[in-house]
């Protein structure tokens, strides 16, 4: 048996383990409390167990869709395109012709504007 069908039966193996432990009685009572407390568990472990296989594909993924150099206006933005002295929500054009403009807020309600008699 290679490396492979070892790493696969383990898989299997704690599985089953969890689905055993997530059959017992007592972990249902208090609120539910140690099924919500083990289930978090279970999570957790199988995101560490299963890294062999997801992070190729993560690997690819990333790869293959780099971020847009230089993009200042994308959704998508990471540390290296930002550009020093902009504010949350500042606009930057795509040439220099384009002034900078703050984003739209809504107006303050703090003032009352009605005219007071």
């Amino acid at each position: 048996m290679g490396a492979i069908g070892k790493y696969l039966d383990f898989l299997w193996n704690s599985f089953q383990y969890d689905i055993t432990v997530f059959s017992h009685g007592w972990l249902y009572y208090w609120l539910l409390i140690p099924a919500i407390g083990y289930a978090a568990f279970f999570v957790l472990k199988w995101v560490f167990l299963t890294v062999p296989l997801w992070m190729p594909f993560a690997i690819l993924v990333r790869l293959f869709n780099p971020p847009v150099p230089n993009c200042r206006n994308c959704a998508y933005r990471t540390i290296l395109d930002t550009e020093p002295g902009l504010e949350e929500g500042e606009y930057v054009p795509e040439n220099d012709d384009e002034p900078k403009v703050q984003a739209v807020t809504e107006p303050d309600n703090d003032t009352d504007s009605k005219s007071s008699t």
